[in-house]
């Protein structure tokens, strides 16, 4: 029997992970419009043959809700991205996992960031405050990355990375987003988590300042449906390094296709689909 999974969200037209996960183990994987509240209808429309879910926005906060189960990192953050219908005898389990944690590590890792031969990093600032920026929190502290600061306009919430510090019992500076670019050229790396249409303002405003020189500082803008923002543009043009948001959702997607599975899917194959299918869009070459 053809076993089946699927992305979930919205907006979701953009998303490549069914190229991803159909490369790395054979998936019939589909690509799904949910809407935000609509996802526990929808758990309940699925066939048995589904073995899980991809969640991306605005999703995730309610998939950790609904999960029967989650693993400790996605229960402390408050965030699932990974449903696995764990088989239970004649019935199963709705398990909920974080799989952003490590594919924002791993992906800074690729780039140097992390590494021993990294020291120069050692401040980071995130740009949002919703699930990603608390799954870029976490990551930042499985890269032992100490001073992390918040630039964000919601500050407040049961959902946001600031109530997951908490949870984690972790200080955090917090600063209006109309300070967001005096802190990108303080700090050494930057994770952004808000769409181009935000950053747009914070490229003009970098772009306009004198001599502006950021060799040595890292930028992960965690999209890639719009690739590359205007953010990123400015950065590479002066010299910073960018770790695209393509490398998070492809390192993401490793992990979520060993949930899936039970085994390590066939990397290779997913890195040359993800890479064919960005050179079609025009976004590599």
């Amino acid at each position: 029997m053809q076993k089946l999974a699927a992305v979930v969200g919205y907006p979701i037209q953009h998303s490549l992970s069914p190229i991803l996960h159909k490369a790395g183990w054979g998936a019939d994987f589909q690509s799904i419009a949910v809407h935000s509240g609509q996802l526990a209808d929808f758990l309940l429309t699925l066939p048995a043959q589904y073995v899980g879910l991809a969640v991306t926005m605005p999703l995730k906060h309610e998939a950790c809700r609904l999960a029967q189960l989650s693993d400790g990192l996605a229960k402390v953050l408050g965030v699932v991205n990974t449903l696995v219908f764990q088989p239970t005898g004649n019935t199963s389990m709705l398990v909920g996992f974080n799989t952003d944690v490590a594919g924002i590590a791993n992906s800074l890792t690729a780039y140097g960031v992390g590494s021993h031969d990294s020291a120069l990093v050692k401040s980071a600032l995130i740009l949002g405050s919703g699930a990603t920026a608390s799954s870029a929190l976490a990551a930042l502290i499985q890269l032992q990355i100490a001073q992390i600061t918040v630039s964000a306009r919601r500050k407040a919430g049961i959902n946001t990375v600031f109530s997951a510090a908490h949870r984690l019992h972790l200080p955090l500076e917090a600063f209006d987003l109309d300070l967001a670019v005096p802190l990108m050229l303080e700090k050494d790396l930057t994770i952004s988590t808000l769409p181009s249409m935000v950053t747009d303002g914070f490229a003009k405003e970098l772009a306009s300042v004198a001599t502006l020189d950021l060799r040595g500082k890292f930028l992960l803008d965690c999209s890639y449906d719009s690739y590359p923002s205007q953010l990123v543009q400015v950065w590479e043009n002066n010299g910073g390094i960018v770790v695209p948001g393509y490398e998070l959702l492809f390192y993401q997607a490793v992990e979520q296709a060993k949930l899936f599975t039970g085994r390590v899917p066939d990397i290779a194959a997913m890195r040359y689909a993800l890479d064919t299918a960005l050179a079609e869009r025009g976004i590599i070459s």
